[in-house]
This record gives C-alpha cells, structure tokens and sequence, in this order.
C-alpha cells in the first residue's frame, strides 16, 4: 500500500534490518512532524530525503526493478500506484494532498523499468521522485501542486458585521470564491503563492500574506469613493456621487430577497415613481409598468427595457429569467434618459445579468410553492336562484321560471345549495423554479454559464404556463487594453390559456364562473355536461374548461458581441452588435364534443428580429486636482422586422386534428400573411464635467432618425442638461455636522415616444371585399388611410429638481425630486371630412402634463456583527392632467357590455383637464321609491334606480354623464424591512396604493340574481334597500355605467415575507460554500373597501388606447392568489 504520511506507515516502509535503532527515532520525529500540520510540506520532505539518502549510503546497491506488465485505462496516478502495489513489491511514498495524483492516464507497458513508468505518469508537470532500497519510490511534488487550506472571516472594519459576498482571491490566479452568509471563507492555496485578495464593491481591497497562516480574519475599510462606483447609465457606467440625473438603483443583494415569476415584478415597490401593476394574475400573466405617471393616450406608456446593453421591445415573462438579473437601474428624467431619444420619453430600465468571476461557484436556487385563492366571491345556492327568479318574474306579471316540479327536482339533484362553481373549476395551483448556475474564470477570462426550469399551475383549472431559459456570458480580457464579450439567451414558453376578462362571450371562465345557473349539476346521469334551462346561460362553464384546446407557444433566441480597446490612456472605442429573435405560435381547436360546435380551428405563426449595431467612443480624463471631463460619441444602427400568418376553418368531421391541419375542415374562413419592417438610425453623445468634485454638468444630445414617420419628419433631435452640485464638500456645510452626504441636483431635457406601427405615415393599399351588384362578392385593393407626411414622435420635455441627503454617516439616506412632464405632439386618430373617404387621419395633436413629487428613505436602524435591521420605503404623488386634445372636445372609451342584453356604453373619458382613465358615467341617487315623484325620470317607476341630474335640465339623459372615478392612484408606496439575526433573515415587503377606484363590473352582473344582495332587490314590502327592482340594462333613464359600482380600490398589501436560515458551513468541507433555506409567502394579506377578488388588477391595462384611458376597471379579471413557498439557495 502507499505510504500517505502515517506513522505506521513510515515504520514498516523505512524498517532496516541494520538501522533499526536509528530508523526508529527518526519515525517517532517523522510522526511528530506529520502531527504538526503548520510546518511547510516541503520540509517534510527534505527531511525524508535526508534521512533515507543516509540510508542508501549503508546499504548494498541493488538492480533496477521493473514493471512486468501494466494495463490501466483512464485512472487516475493515486489509482495507478494502487494497482502496481496490489501486482508487485514496489510502495509509493506521498502526500494525499498532491493535486497531480489525481490526473487521468491510459498506460499500456510490458517489462518496463520504474522510472519509466514514473516517467510517464509525470510527464509535462515539475514533479519529480526517487527509487530508493526496498522498491520504495518516494515523490517529490511541484510546489505549486500541494495546496494550504486557509480559511477566515470577513467583517466591516467599522461595526464588525460580517461581510457576506467579499471576493477572495489568490493572486496571480484563477482560484477564488465568495464569503457566506456569516462572512466565512475557505480557499486551497497552492504552494508557491502566498498572497489572498479581498476585494467587495463598497469597500477598500486588501493584500494579504499568508505567512504559514491557516486562519485569517480580515477587516474591511468602507470606501465611500468605491461606492459611487456601481451605477449604470445609458451606455456606460458612473460614479454616485457624479450623477446629475434621478436614477434609482437595484442590486442584486436587494432583487434576492423576494421571489418573483417575472423581472418586472423586481421594480414593485422599491423605486420611487414606478407603478408597477399584475394586471392579470393567470399564470405568465401581464405586468403593467408605468414611470412617473402616462405621456400618451394611444401609444404605448411602458419603459424601454436595456438588457446588457440590448434595447429590447419589451419585458415580459417570457424572456428572462429573474435569477439571472444582477441588478437593475431605473432612469426617470431626461437627463438620465435622453440618451435614448425618440424611445426614452416613457423611462428607461436597464437590466445587467450576472458574469462570471474568478474561481468556480456551482449554485442551485429553487423552490415550490402552492397558490390558493385569496378571497371567494359569495353568491346564492340553487334555492334561493330559483326563489329569486320566480319572484322576480311574479313582479313583471311574467309566469315562474321554475315549477314546483322543477324546484324539487334540482333540489333532490344538486341540493340546496347547488353547484358551487368557483369550488369546481378553481383550485390549489403550484409554483415551482430550478435553475443551476455556473460562475467561473479568472483575471482574463470569466464565464457564466445558466439554465432554468419554471413552471405555474393556475387556480383556475387547465391554466397552466412552463418556461425553460438558458444564459451564457463570456468575457475577456487580452492584454491591458483589449477587452470582449458574448452574451447567449434562450427560452421556450409553453402555456395552457382560457377565455377571461373583458368579454361576455359564453367561452369566457371568468365570466360564467360567477354567474352561472347553480342548479344546473356537473354532469347528467348520461355522462353528459349539465346545461341550464335558460337560454341565457349556455353551456356548463366546465364545458370550455376541458375541452377547447387554446395553446400558445414562445420561443426565442438573443445574441450579442461587444469589443472594446483602449486606444491611448483614458480614450477607447467599442462595438456591440446583436441579434434578438421571437417567434410565437398559437392554436385553438373548438371540438365537435361541444354542443353547437362543428369543430373550429385557428392557428397564428408570429415573429419579431432585431438586430443592432452601435459604435462609440468614450474619452475619460482628469486635468490637475480640479477638472475632470467624461465624453460619450456614438451611432447606432437598429433594424426590426415583423412577420405573421394566420388561418382558420371549421366543419370537421373528428376531432383528432386539433388545429394542426387547417386543411381538414371544410370551411377555410380566413387566411392572412403579413410582413413589415422598421429602421432607426442614431447618432448620441454626452459630456461629464466636473470641477473640485462639488460641481457637476451633463450634457446630452441624441439624433434619431426612424422610418415610421413621415418625409417632412425623419429625423428627431433630443437634448438635455443638468447640474449638481455636492454642498457635502464644502467646508461650511462640514462645519455644520449634520450631513454626511448633500447633493442638489436639476435637470431640463426633450425625449420622445416613437411606438406606433409601421407605415403609419404613409398611404397604403389595403384589401376590401366588395359587391357591385349585391350578390357577386370581390376582393381588391384600395386605399387604407390617409396620407401624412409631417407626422412625427411624441415629444416629452421634463423638468426635475432634487436633492440626495445623508445623515449620521450615511446610516440615514433621503432623496426627494419633484418633477414636471410636459408631452406634446400626441399621436391620435382625429375625425376627417367625409369627402376623404376616411373616419379619421393619423396626426400630431394635444399636450399632456404629469407633475409630482418622489421620496426615498433608507435607513440602518440598528447594526451588531450579530443583529442588522434596514428600512427603505419609498413614496410617490403623480398628477396627471390633459392640457389640450388639438382642437377635440373630448375623447370617449366604450366598454364592453355587461351581459348580452344590454347595450353598449361608454366607460372612460377625455378632455382637457382631466386625467387618463377618468370613468365616465352616471351618479347613482338611490331607488325611486312608492308615492315619489322624480321630474327628471318621468316614466319611471317605483323600484327603478334614481339618477342626479347634473346640468340641471330637468331630464336624464347622456349630457348628465359626469366624471365618477379615477383609475390613477393619488400616491403609491412600498416598505421593506430586513432584519438579520446570525444566521436568520427576515424580508417583509408591504405595497400600498390609494386614491385609484375600481368600476367593478363583476358586482353589477352579480347583482342581477347571483350575489347575497340580489336577494334584497326592490320590492313593496322591501323598500329600504339599494338594489333596484330589474337591474341596470334595460332602463329607460340612466345606465349601468354608475357611480354605484364605482369602488374605492385602495389597499396596504403584505406582499412578500421571506424568513431565511443559512447554515453555518465553515467545517462542512470546502464542497459546500452556501447553504440557505427560505419560506417565503406572497399576498399573505390586503387590507380593502374592495369588494372583487383583487383591488390590483385593471382589465384594460394591456396595450393601445383602451390601456391609457381605460385603467379603472375590473371585468373577470383572472383572480390574485395566495403563495406559499418553500425554497433552498445552495452553493459548491
């Protein structure tokens, strides 16, 4: 057996017949020193040398041995030696800790001396070894291949906490790793080095000797220069300290603390100005992201997402992937967002992913949960239902509805209470992620290497949405000046969808899980789904819960290069060029299994390109102690291309096909191809100046030059300033002692909105199906629109003054801003003369102005090395006001109707002073009563809802319609507390809005015979009630769209709560550097007036028009849920 530096060992393999005494001591000495772990291997060895050298001089010279035969595929040497001791007389003398021995040989040798198989297992290394007496082959290791275990802690110099995620690295190396959660660390360092950097963000890097040292405990110095170091901007990065502009700041220490399903969800609640709303909670569902309130009413008011320095369309749940988010910056005025021109008016969000680093970290990160319901919706059981209907019917002289026969049949069938089918069809749904990541590298090269696997059960039934991600980064660096990278990502989204929110079509979930019939049970005695009597109702809603197939399927593909090199000291030039592509497919089958149904089918294959190409030059350079000057020049070529295609048929004759052969049903109804494209061109730049540190200028110039507006108005120019000045370092403002930071900053900028479709500006053909003689149909082309050459971006121009304070040094942090936002140039549809041919033109026309004012409080409560608590809350007033609509009186948003009986109306409003998504409607005044006589309504009779009459003359109708709501909230705010106890955390995150209402349609349509309150409708011997005697649709006054369902839809929600555990893993071996376990729950709480499933959710704030002006109502909104989660983050 080998000889592994134990003291039995070394007795029997060094053991001579003539030396014994002598041999003896010197044992017992090797024991000792191989008991005595500090001293260096390297004199180990020397000393076992020494003495066997002795040894060799008393001893008789003996032949050379040699290997009779070896056979030994893809082992390792320490095996290899195994196998030559287990076949012959010779014994290898080692330390188990020489990394060599664990390289991997194929060797094939016959009669073979020794040293010549040593030769060959050693061959290309520095290692070297002696055969001495008695077949005992002694190896000598390179020094660089035995590594000292050297482990620690690191802490603030300043309050003793531990510093968890501090780089140690050893230098001159690729070997590092990260601290834990407690600050520990163990690193392997080889023999001839002898040096540890300590490297944190924030924090003064230190150089460490080891000097023979196992244990090393280190102390970090703050560096509040390094601390301005972490922001990036538009095309580069910048020191805090040098920012003129107002940009809020995410890390990614921050963004790990609550877990989110999409990377818009990062933003709830932790930066002031950002609203940030899950319009639709069904699994991959909408987030609406707003920045300081809406600029346009028909274009899109979402931010520009810059992900790694690729401006992406959009941000959605299908593109990336949360864990893979480093950190993320919200740029809010122009000077911040300029830089980005025609596309900036709305807020940028930059978006950095994680790279690699020196030294390699395996990570996995996952967790499942399960989603319940927050809140069930009451409703009446199947007696009532029946008791209400027949009496309803008895007032309108009209015969029951249901018989006596009838009643005691559903009773005896579903019982009295019925089918209860929100229990039904919603359910206990799951959330579950996986992701392993990979970081590795070293001082040139770093890598990063992920994938993830998500996938949510909705609580509706048959919802059910799947995503898998992959990113991999490179780096490198190559000499002192040149540097590149590569960035890969890739998705596939698959997702199970059902009809909700908005429409009352009989395949609508949402719709009919709240009113439909409950005596009707799930299935006849045949099998066959149950189906009410009334025609009204239509088939079971389980019907299209099971059996409509309606898939929908995303893939995509994102890649980019950059390149950089320093020309001369403080001047280099980078290239990024990229590629991002999205193809979506969705496909809808309506089986023959429904009654009514021939069998339908639809299918829709989209996709979307981009690709970027952008050159810039940055000159960075300091002239003396006192001026400082940063210059940014650039291009940048951007090329989008669009494709779709569309068909549908129907009449098949089985169902086996589902919409994957369009050609099997008998009726092709619809075939459509489509294929656009877009150019924008760019030219950029920007100067820092700052003079002493304490005075600092910015200027921006952006040139924009897009193919979607008209001849006249190619090109688009966007500049902004700002100033800041750092009374911090001022002498008097030290004398004061009382700010460790202060900092007034104000800024001036233009920046547009460029999102409207293709071709808008230009006169194009469309194909129009026409009849020349009413019977004989043709197809053709003609005109489409109007022509408009001068059409032209949206222009925001935007002022904002702030100041950045910090008390009890920096333990206290307050930013506050005030802004205004003047938008012009509104992009509209307008009315035209008839004579055109046209309804409306595409045009420039209107102002609108938000004004508002932000705060932002950070706080270190309380901080021992064994207890920490932090607070930051934010908060954040908009005003939005229209100034002018370019001529227009008003504009006029028609809902959707509640029920297929009544008409349509309109819902939301626009005119000059007032705000996007103000609900337009009727003042409910209460029920008119018996005896009462109501000028205003003439014909109406007692039990008939009262309308005001708000202009006073003397006759309800549609000029009585008024403003009765506001979809926009008069402030919003979040509040995180973290509180860390040794190895505990604690995350709790409330979310507030107020002042926003809700037009909550789901109660007026319960409210016909559903809901608890339809019970107490109207009648003689029941006056004293708020619930008229036939509902709202089919009044001769007035309308549904009243101030009766209008609610207050301000909340404080408990929306994240993490507690954490992280395992104290110092002496598990240097295989585990992180273990933490985490519950988390999600919604735990919301305190409301709110009567619907959720006070968050807006059924029209998608996209387009309605999404602008239509903000305010909830019509089957899909509902909010309940998470609870278990989750695990471990580190190799």
């Amino acid at each position: 057996m080998a000889v592994v530096c134990d003291m039995t060992a070394i007795k029997t393999f060094v053991l001579t017949k003539n030396l014994y005494k002598f041999m003896k001591i010197t044992s017992n000495l090797l024991a000792f020193l191989c008991l005595k772990r500090k001293i260096l291997l390297a004199m180990k060895l020397t000393i076992i040398l020494t003495l066997l050298a002795v040894l060799q001089v008393s001893a008789n010279s003996f032949a050379q041995q040699t290997i009779s035969e070896l056979q030994v595929e893809k082992k390792s040497i320490r095996e290899i030696f195994k196998q030559i001791e287990r076949n012959s007389s010779f014994r290898f003398f080692y330390n188990e800790e020489f990394s060599d021995l664990n390289n991997i040989h194929s060797i094939h040798v016959k009669d073979k001396k020794i040293s010549d198989v040593m030769d060959l297992l050693f061959a290309g290394t520095n290692t070297t070894f002696r055969v001495l007496e008695n077949n005992l082959v002694v190896i000598t290791p390179d020094p660089r291949s035995v590594r000292q275990k050297v482990s620690g802690k690191v802490s603030d110099a300043k309050t003793g906490e531990a510093l968890p995620g501090v780089t140690v690295s050893v230098e001159g190396t690729s070997i590092g790793g990260l601290t834990d959660a407690q600050g520990h660390f163990t690193i392997d360092v080889p023999g001839d080095k002898q040096t540890l950097v300590f490297s944190f963000m924030g924090y003064i890097s230190q150089k460490l000797s080891i000097a023979g040292r196992k244990q090393l405990d280190v102390q970090l110095e703050p560096d509040t220069k390094k601390l301005d170091e972490i922001v990036v901007v538009g095309y580069g990065t910048t020191r805090k300290s040098d920012l003129t502009g107002s940009i809020t700041s995410l890390k990614a220490t921050e963004l790990e603390k609550t877990v989110v399903t999409n990377p818009t969800q990062m933003l709830a609640g932790r930066a002031a100005g950002v609203q940030v709303t899950q319009t639709s909670a069904a699994p991959g569902g909408r987030i609406s992201v707003q920045v300081r309130g809406g600029n346009s009413i028909s274009s899109s008011n979402e931010p520009l997402y810059i992900v790694d320095g690729f401006p992406m369309a959009s941000l959605d749940a299908n593109q990336l992937n949360p864990g893979d988010i480093e950190g993320m910056e919200v740029l809010k005025d122009a000077s911040a967002t300029a830089i980005y021109g025609a596309r900036g008016a709305n807020g940028v969000v930059i978006i950095t992913t994680k790279r690699g680093g020196t030294g390699t970290r395996v990570t996995y990160d996952g967790y499942y949960g399960v989603n319940k319901l927050s809140k069930e919706i009451p409703l009446i059981g199947a007696q009532d239902f029946m008791s209400l209907m027949n009496t309803k019917a008895a007032m309108n002289g009209n015969p029951a509805v249901f018989s006596p026969d009838e009643i005691k049949n559903v009773l005896a069938t579903v019982g009295p209470q019925g089918t209860n089918w929100q229990k039904e069809i919603l359910r206990t749904g799951s959330t579950q992620s996986h992701q392993i990541a990979i970081a590795t590298g070293s001082e040139n090269t770093k890598v990063y290497l992920s994938g993830n696997y998500f996938r949510q059960k909705g609580v509706i039934s048959n919802t059910d949405f799947i995503r898998y991600t992959g990113n991999l980064s490179v780096e490198q660096k190559i000499g002192e000046r040149f540097k590149s990278g590569v960035n890969v990502r890739g998705y596939r989204t698959e997702s199970d969808l059902k009809g909700f929110e908005g429409s009352i079509v009989e395949s609508n979930i949402m719709y009919n899980l709240l009113r439909y019939d409950p005596t009707v049970p799930i299935r006849n005695a045949d099998g066959t789904y149950g189906r009410s009597k009334l025609p009204m109702y239509g088939n079971n809603p389980l019907v299209y819960v099971y059996e409509p197939t309606d898939r929908e399927n995303n893939v995509g593909f994102h890649g980019d290069a950059n390149a950089s090199y320093e020309i001369i000291k403080g001047l280099s030039a980078k290239m990024n060029v990229g590629y991002d592509y999205a193809a979506n497919t969705k496909g809808t089958y309506t089986p023959t299994t429904i009654p009514g149904s021939i069998g339908s089918a639809s299918k829709r294959k989209s996709g979307t390109s981009r690709a970027l190409m952008e050159l810039f030059a940055n000159y960075d350079r300091s002239f003396g102690k006192d001026h400082r000057i940063n210059a940014l020049a650039g291009y940048s070529y951007q090329k989008d291309i669009y494709e779709d295609l569309y068909g549908a048929s129907s009449d098949y004759s089985n169902d086996y096909f589902l919409y994957h052969n369009l050609g099997a049903g008998k009726n092709r109804s619809d075939l459509q191809t489509l294929q656009n494209s877009s150019v924008l061109t760019s030219y950029f730049g920007r100067v820092n100046y700052a003079f002493k540190d304490r005075y600092l200028l910015t200027a921006t110039f952006r040139a924009d030059g897009s193919s979607r507006f008209g001849k006249n108005n190619k090109f688009g120019y966007f500049p902004s300033a700002s100033v800041a000045w750092r009374a911090s370092e001022e002498q008097f403002v030290k004398d004061w002692g009382v700010f460790s930071n202060l900092k007034v900053r104000a800024s001036y900028g233009l920046t547009g909105n460029d999102r409207i479709p293709n071709y808008s500006a230009l006169a194009r053909m469309g194909v129009k199906i026409v009849s020349t003689d009413g019977e004989t149909v043709s197809k053709g082309l003609a005109p489409d629109n109007i022509l408009n050459p001068d059409l032209k971006w949206e222009t925001t121009s935007q002022f904002d003054a702030g100041i950045d304070m910090g008390f009890f040094d920096n333990r206290l942090n307050v930013t506050a801003d005030y802004y205004y936002k003047r938008t012009t140039d509104l992009l509209q549809n307008v009315p035209t003369s008839i004579i055109t041919g046209f309804n409306s033109m595409l045009v420039n026309a209107g102002t609108l102005e938000n004004r508002g004012i932000e705060l932002g409080i950070e706080s270190v409560n309380f901080r021992t090395d064994k207890f920490s608590w932090n607070t930051a809350f934010n908060i954040a007033f908009n005003k939005n006001k229209v100034v002018s609509l370019g001529g227009r009186d008003q504009i006029i948003i028609t809902g959707n109707k509640p029920d297929g009986s009544a008409a349509y109306m309109e819902f939301s409003i626009l005119r000059p002073g007032l705000a996007l998504s103000s609900i337009y409607g009727y003042i409910w005044d209460g029920i008119i009563q018996q005896g009462e006589k109501y000028s205003a309504q003439p014909n109406a009779v007692p039990g008939d809802p009262k309308f005001r009459d708000v202009n006073g003359d003397g006759i309800i109708d549609a000029k009585d319609r008024t403003v009765i709501g506001n979809g926009n909230p008069d402030f919003f705010f979040g509040l995180t507390n973290d509180l860390k106890y040794k190895n505990w955390d604690l995350t709790v995150f409330f979310q507030g809005s107020f002042g926003n209402e809700l037009y909550n349609v789901n109660r007026l349509i319960l409210e016909e015979n559903r809901s608890p309150e339809a019970l107490h409708f109207w009648r003689p011997d029941n006056p004293s009630t708020t619930v008229p005697r036939n509902g709202y649709y089919s009044l001769q006054y007035g309308g549904y769209v009243n101030s009766r369902f209008v609610e207050d839809a301000s909340y404080v929600r408990l929306k994240n709560i993490v507690l954490g555990y992280t395992f104290p893993v110092k002496n598990w071996g240097k295989s585990v550097k992180n273990l933490r376990l985490y519950v988390n729950a999600q919604n735990l709480f919301t305190i409301t007036k709110y009567t619907g499933f959720d006070p968050e959710v807006s059924t029209d704030a998608a996209s387009g028009m309605n999404a602008n002006l239509g903000r305010g109502k909830d019509f089957n909104s899909y509902p909010a849920s309940r998470i609870y989660m278990v989750g695990a983050r471990l580190t190799l």
